[in-house]
């Protein structure tokens, strides 16, 4: 039986996102505590669906998941490969992007499919499209001591307060990530 461990605690970020030309870096002058919710998530167990805080850390078996960056931006940066091509998409009046960064570590021996079709941006009970020339990369297969950081971009409505909905086939259950925290050094 997998079990889903919510782990609280001031984070100190060290990273630098090479591929997407970003770098994060900083560091929570809090004194670290720590508060763990173990929920059985087996095949026969019942789907568990968990909150988390951006900069929090999600933890599912050998798996770890966080969301340093989860913002509204008029501005979104773009991956160096995206899961499409083309021409830009033009905002309507009254849209605006939203968009997450989101690390994916495999400590466990085995793989790990990461796909950015797994995640969503849920603004009330509706789903918000997908900007594909702004996501990226596309679905990768982490082997163990791998990670992974993706860029998640959706349109949503000026002023909403959209939440990050993961739901990989591998975990019986949902992660929700919420709240807003924009790069280091952006305004």
């Amino acid at each position: 039986m997998m079990s889903l461990v919510r782990t609280f605690s001031a984070v100190c970020l060290i990273g630098v996102f090479a591929i997407f030309g970003a770098s994060l870096s900083g560091c929570s002058k809090e004194n670290a505590s720590s508060t763990t919710i173990t929920t059985g998530t087996g095949s026969g167990g019942k789907p568990t669906t968990l909150e988390y805080g951006v900069g929090e850390t999600a933890v599912a078996g050998d798996v770890k998941i966080m969301v340093p960056v989860l913002t509204l931006t008029a501005v979104p940066a773009r991956p160096l490969y995206p899961l499409s091509s083309g021409a830009a998409r033009v905002l309507a009046e009254g849209e605006t992007y939203y968009q997450a960064i989101v690390r994916i570590e495999n400590a466990g021996d085995a793989t790990v499919r990461v796909d950015p079709a797994d995640f969503s941006a849920m603004v009330g009970r509706s789903a918000a499209p997908m900007d594909r020339l702004r996501s990226g990369p596309a679905a990768r297969t982490l082997l163990h001591g791998t990670s992974l950081e993706v860029i998640l971009t959706y349109v949503v409505p000026e002023g909403s307060s959209p939440e990050l909905v993961y739901h990989p086939p591998w975990l019986n259950g949902t992660m929700i990530f919420t709240g807003e925290q924009k790069p280091l050094g952006a305004n």
